[in-house]
């Protein structure tokens, strides 16, 4: 059986019906969806690749909320009983009806949660992945939700898990039949104001968490209900923002098998840095759970509107060197949101970034089986990503990746800062090399020896400029 996902996968996120734009990419796998009908599973199946289907948690969508009554009623509610719509989804307005977050607590939207994943699963797919997992839990940062089937669940919970003196704090007097609604309108009864106020409402640890392990409970029935329809197990994927801890209570499943995400990219608006990229691969690394990775929305209108053509390459070999996947930057359909604009589309140009995940593909000796003997050194200072990686008995290889990128200005592209002559320091696991071979994705590979010096090994790069593999022999 493959593993779950190698650390050579060229991962696509969005489908397409043009086997050349996989070709292009030499594309193993199809990583959020777009298997959707028999015939484009069988394209996949053509290709050599794998491929998912997919369902998301987020919503039922405005226009099946606008026709549908019974969800409409299974929608995410604030402090006053108000539905809650997506904010990131405003544009996604149909006939007036908004796209209101569905709760995953609601009999019906679980309902529909299982039937489209049946559905996705319904054709020759290898796995299921599955969007905006925490559902209800993922609304608290938006005011919800209140609704009677989260209270009703909430208050067998609170019952197991709060104390007495707590309920006493909370101002309840009868656990067995308190509404946790009253318990927070008596400190913030509006939406803006219960959220200024969420981390010192009564109760609210207890309530997050039972969000969290609801969101895991319904993640858990999802998946069994895919692999029922099936008839096998299946990949089961989660896209875990950032791989933040809210989302670790389903990461942590067994039933999840890897994850597809979005992971906060630097060097564009936002104020992330790679060490905070690197600690986010490393979050998945211990939960071990592999993780395909892309940028946020945020990152990719970014580089849609300041024309960035290098700094994704930095994003792309940054996440191979740390273990783990970018995914190809869509050459049609790449995901951008701001406040803004809201959704809108980016092409990326293949020509650009295809020959990198060739390079990966045709060096998969480099990659899979290999393991960080140490976590990756990101020195923002040296603008350097360093790693170290290994697979017990084979070869050891070093990864180096150039983080100096100087964003472009009126009249000036943006541009790579080469680094010559570059002095790369080898672990003590290192003790035995005598040369490397330097395999880059955009010059010919070189010999150069492995040298002693102050009593520790090291190697040279006559040239980085944005990633150099040495294959230590």
């Amino acid at each position: 059986m493959s593993p779950v996902l190698r650390e050579s996968e060229v991962v696509f996120m969005y489908g397409h019906g043009d086997p050349d734009i996989y070709r292009a990419f030499a594309a193993t796998f199809q990583g959020w969806g777009g298997a959707a009908t028999p015939e484009r599973a069988r394209m996949f199946r053509e290709l050599g690749m794998r491929a998912t289907g997919s369902i998301w948690c987020l919503t039922a969508g405005a226009a099946r909320l606008h026709a549908d009554a019974a969800l409409r009623d299974a929608v995410v509610r604030d402090i006053r009983g108000e539905p809650v719509a997506v904010p990131w989804l405003a544009d996604h307005v149909h006939e007036g009806t908004p796209s209101w977050f569905g709760c995953t607590n609601h009999p019906a939207f679980r309902r529909l949660n299982r039937e489209q994943a049946r559905e996705a699963v319904s054709v020759d797919v290898d796995g299921l992945h599955i969007d905006d997992p925490r559902g209800s839990a993922g609304a608290m940062a938006s005011g919800g939700c209140f609704c009677d089937y989260c209270m009703a669940a909430f208050r067998e919970y609170a019952k197991r898990a709060a104390g007495e003196a707590e309920f006493r704090a909370a101002g309840v007097r009868d656990p067995e039949r308190f509404d946790y609604r009253e318990v927070v309108r008596a400190a913030a009864d509006t939406r803006e104001e219960c959220l200024r106020k969420w981390r010192d409402l009564p109760l609210i640890e207890h309530f997050r968490r039972f969000q969290d392990e609801a969101a895991a409970e319904n993640i858990r029935g999802i998946a069994r209900a895919a692999e029922e329809r099936a008839g096998r197990k299946l990949l089961i994927s989660v896209n875990a923002y950032n791989i933040e801890d809210g989302f670790l209570p389903i990461v942590n499943l067994d039933e999840v098998t890897h994850i597809v995400c979005e992971v906060r990219q630097a060097g564009t608006a936002e104020p992330d840095s790679f060490r905070d990229t690197a600690e986010a691969y490393e979050r998945a690394r211990r939960a071990g759970k592999p993780v395909a990775a892309t940028a946020t929305g945020e990152n990719w209108a970014w580089v849609k509107k300041h024309g960035a053509i290098e700094l994704p390459k930095i994003w792309i070999a940054f996440a191979y060197a740390c273990g783990q996947r970018f995914m190809a930057p869509d050459p049609e359909r790449q995901w951008c949101h701001t406040h803004e604009l809201g959704t809108h589309w980016y092409a990326a140009p293949a020509e650009q970034y295809a020959p990198m995940y060739r390079f990966v593909r045709a060096n998969a000796d480099l990659f899979d089986g290999c393991a960080a003997v140490a976590p990756p050194r990101v020195s923002e200072e040296d603008g350097l990503l360093t790693a170290f990686r290994a697979r017990p008995g084979a070869q050891a290889v070093m990864h180096a990746v150039n983080l100096r990128c100087e964003p472009g200005a009126p009249g000036r592209p943006e541009r790579i800062q080469p680094r010559r002559n570059l002095e790369v320091p080898l672990p003590p696991e290192a003790e035995g090399a005598q040369r490397a071979r330097l395999m880059s994705f955009d010059a010919p590979p070189e010999t150069v020896r492995v040298r002693r010096t102050g009593g520790r090994l090291a190697l040279d790069i006559p040239e980085l400029r944005i990633w150099t593999i040495a294959a230590l022999e």
